[in-house]
């Protein structure tokens, strides 16, 4: 199984350095730091190899010019925040011209996102994949994502990453869920989530690595 998993990991971190999927990331963000929120996601797709442009509403205050700044200096496009505080309304619009030209999407809603004005610009130029991690999904069904998130305490923002990445790039969805298992191990090692780490994790799986990955 390990020399198997070290293979599938080895062919999708290549088809990502070959292709630099465009993933976009749809979300809140919160005025403080949260280890598995739209930014978290953002960041763990960046570090996978993918270009990311992260949609959301942000706040004007100190924190807020802090997390603009952090995500910045890790690689991802957030010109397309909002900073009226607004979920909705303008949020909408920038989605629209994000989403364009993407391979993937992650929609992080923790209840405060309205479906009803983001989904049809999902629609209008809908990505080959579509991730969705929401506290409550029914608001999104008519989305028909391509994967919805489990419940996995502590690590959904690499899950949601890693599956949306793995998919962009035409990983099988079963070969997309050992990728995203990889990465989580990754991070409960105390690495980094990149390819690096992800490789590294299949060479020493951990317990978290074989909670993740599905039988």
């Amino acid at each position: 199984m390990g020399s198997d998993l070290h293979r599938l990991v080895s062919d999708v971190v290549a088809r990502v350095d070959d292709r630099e999927p465009l993933v976009v990331v749809v979300g809140c963000l919160h005025d403080r730091v949260v280890t598995d929120d739209a930014p978290a996601v953002a960041v763990s797709a960046r570090a996978l190899g993918a270009r990311v442009r992260i949609v959301g509403c942000l706040g004007d205050g100190v924190t807020a010019e802090v997390l603009h700044r952090d995500l910045v200096s890790a690689g991802v496009d957030a010109s397309f925040l909002v900073t009226d505080g607004r979920p909705g309304g303008s949020m909408a619009r920038r989605l629209a011209r994000a989403i364009r030209c993407a391979d993937a999407a992650v929609v992080h809603d923790d209840g405060r996102l309205r479906a009803d004005d983001l989904v049809p610009m999902l629609d209008r130029d809908r990505p080959r994949t579509v991730v969705l991690d929401a506290d409550d999904p029914v608001p999104w069904w008519s989305l028909r994502p391509e994967f919805v998130v489990p419940r996995v305490h502590g690590h959904r923002a690499t899950f949601s990453a890693a599956v949306a990445v793995a998919l962009a790039v035409g990983v099988p969805a079963r070969d997309a869920l050992l990728t995203a298992g990889a990465a989580v191990a990754a991070t409960i090692d105390g690495r980094p989530c990149t390819a690096t780490a992800l490789l590294e994790s299949v060479r020493t799986p951990t317990t978290g690595h074989r909670e993740v990955i599905p039988r």
